[in-house]
């Protein structure tokens, strides 16, 4: 008996192959990746919110804003912002942003239910043709 047919006898005793050890440190690996990701998005939307919540219910923050130099610098630019974007441009990319949102979130929720292989080329594929079909109507208007 071989050496080789030692490691292959033994690994069919423990169960496992050294491909599917790979196997599952790969998918926990883009498990991770997509929880840090979804970890970082939640953690700016609850960051904005929090300033938008803050900036609302103190009205120091506005009397500061439109009654200071500084606080009339801040607010010029960032309405000369705004025109530089366009609204209609800003208004895209927050309905482009959650259609992406909600496309790989719902994709991310089918994979681990079904406990499938996770690949981005299917998802981001039909993600690409949605945004599309979206995009051109709104362009037309």
């Amino acid at each position: 008996m071989s050496k080789d047919d030692c490691s292959i006898s033994s690994s069919l005793v423990n169960g496992a192959t050294s491909s599917d050890d790979d196997h599952d440190r790969s998918a926990f690996a883009e498990w991770l990746i997509i929880s840090i990701v979804y970890g970082l998005v939640s953690f700016q939307l609850l960051i904005a919110v929090s300033v938008g919540a803050v900036v609302v219910s103190h009205s120091g923050i506005s009397h500061f804003v439109l009654h200071t130099g500084s606080g009339l610098a801040i607010y010029i630019i960032s309405i000369l912002l705004w025109f530089i974007g366009r609204g209609k441009t800003v208004l895209e990319a927050v309905i482009f942003i959650s259609i992406l949102a909600v496309t790989l979130t719902l994709y991310s929720i089918f994979a681990m239910i079904k406990n499938l292989d996770f690949s981005l080329a299917a998802p981001c594929c039909f993600l690409i043709l949605l945004l599309i079909s979206i995009y051109v109507p709104i362009q037309v208007n």
